[in-house]
């Protein structure tokens, strides 16, 4: 199926190629909501065709590469385009609410969204605006279902679980591989740290992995001079990279405070060049985990939250059923240390299985572009599927 303007991805679960509105509930399983989806979809196009007659049909677009439509030339999406997409994300929205036993989310919750929208730069007289990135929705309407949720991320689906943080401490654990060569990339992950210090109330500890290929800890201690680092920790540097340091830090900011929360990263994109799309990754990594609101909003009902969800592994042998790709998320420190936290296998992985080793999928939240395909590690994903909807992320928040 295609539709002019639309841009479609292939869902992993049915290998079929879909309107990227519908891919949620594809990649859920609801085989019978989708098919309902696809023929309100068809219904629509027949109604156009006949209404329209000098219009003429669009070649199927190939997909299962997931190459965006030919036809689009990168222009903004036509009305009818918009139009479908707005029947598809209500029909999403109908299956979420009935899968949610039709639970409705309650005046505080409401409340909550509603101020949220009203400040958002895309409300368009009580509409948000799909011209814009937005999700088209009538947003009085679209903060009532309990399983609602703001598609660029500025407030999440809630559960019956729901607890939102008071007063949180914020506490951040960073593993730091100092390779020689590359200062250009573990300086500016540095830089990041002193750029978003002060939103770390809690504890700040970095992990630094050397060998005879990097810089010493003391060369990468006078670089963090003016940021608050309460602990370090050394490790000689092996094939485990990242994952040598985790337990150890984590067993640092042991707490069983309710409304504690840690954010854990690496030094992303060390070992790559300038120009790898491993960059433009890390830096949306960190600007995505650093809009605290809409983090603080997905742990008010979730325990771990991150951006670039993805349920399709790029390593085989994981366990668990989702990760973050690029290993950075935010979770809630006390139920993170009631569980299998000490947890730990001989793979440089590890800190990428941890949030499904910990917690299930309903209990994770991601707050910019979900369910992600496979890899991510090219230019031309980026290109087809990230950038519009990150400058649309951007935007929705007033970031240039």
């Amino acid at each position: 199926m295609a539709c002019e303007g639309c841009t479609t991805e292939l869902c992993t679960v049915r290998g079929k190629a879909l309107p990227k509105a519908m891919l949620t509930t594809c990649q859920r399983g609801n085989a019978a909501a989708v098919d309902a989806m696809l023929q309100k979809v068809e219904q629509a196009r027949a109604a156009v065709a006949t209404n329209h007659p000098d219009r003429h049909p669009r070649k199927a677009v190939v997909t299962a590469s997931r190459k965006p439509c030919q036809s689009c030339n990168g222009k903004p999406k036509s009305k009818l385009a918009r139009t479908v997409d707005r029947i598809v994300s209500l029909k999403n929205a109908a299956v979420d609410f009935i899968q949610d036993g039709m639970a409705v989310a309650n005046p505080e919750q409401q409340a909550k969204r509603s101020a949220i929208c009203a400040a958002c730069s895309l409300n368009k007289d009580g509409w948000c605006d799909d011209t814009k990135g937005g999700c088209g929705c009538n947003l009085s309407l679209k903060v009532m279902p309990r399983a609602s949720y703001c598609p660029l991320g500025k407030w999440s689906a809630y559960r019956d679980e729901y607890r939102p943080l008071v007063n949180p401490t914020r506490s951040l654990m960073f593993h730091l591989y100092p390779l020689k060569g590359k200062e250009w990339n573990w300086h500016w992950h540095i830089e990041q740290i002193r750029k978003h210090q002060d939103k770390f109330n809690g504890k700040i500890v970095v992990g630094v992995g050397v060998d005879k290929n990097t810089a010493t800890i003391e060369e990468v201690q006078a670089l963090f001079d003016g940021i608050r680092v309460d602990h370090w920790l050394r490790a000689d540097n092996n094939k485990m990279a990242e994952t040598l340091t985790h337990v150890e830090m984590l067993s640092l900011l042991n707490t069983d405070d309710p409304n504690a929360i840690i954010f854990r990263y690496h030094t992303k994109g060390v070992t790559k060049t300038r120009d790898a799309v491993e960059q433009k990754w890390a830096e949306i990594m960190w600007d995505g985990n650093m809009d605290l609101p809409s983090v603080e909003d997905a742990l008010a009902s979730h325990l771990v939250c991150g951006v670039m969800r993805s349920q399709t592994p790029l390593v085989k042998k994981k366990p668990g059923d989702f990760f973050y790709a690029g290993s950075a998320y935010w979770a809630r420190a006390k139920e993170v240390f009631e569980r299998d936290w000490q947890w730990k296998e001989p793979n440089r992985w590890v800190v990428e299985y941890v949030p499904a080793h910990l917690f299930s999928f309903a209990e994770s939240a991601c707050i910019f572009h979900d369910l992600v395909p496979s890899s991510v590690l090219n230019h031309q994903y980026f290109a087809e599927h990230v950038d519009a909807e990150w400058a649309a992320w951007k935007a929705a928040r007033g970031i240039e």
